[in-house]
């Protein structure tokens, strides 16, 4: 049995704006992608590499709508976290 592609999609921080994330994820959906979104209430880093792990995804978008240079830090922090964890 083939296993189905996986992707999560997070919002970054405590941005509520989602649509970025549903946007990507229909577009994951069309490309035969199994989805997974982790709601704004679940933001933070231990939460997206549990469920990084858990989903065992190959793709992990994520969005934010605020200042970019906030958006600087909170990516690079989610790449620390992903270094540091081996994902």
């Amino acid at each position: 049995m083939v296993r189905k592609k996986t992707a999560l999609f997070h919002p970054l921080g405590n941005d509520a704006h989602v649509a970025g994330c549903i946007n990507a994820m229909i577009i994951a959906h069309e490309l035969d992608y199994q989805t997974r979104f982790v709601a704004p209430s679940k933001n933070s880093i231990p939460n997206h590499l549990e469920e990084i792990r858990e989903f065992d995804t190959e793709i992990n978008g994520m969005s934010y709508r605020g200042k970019p240079d906030t958006a600087v830090g909170l990516v690079a922090e989610h790449i620390n976290g992903l270094q540091q964890n081996g994902l």
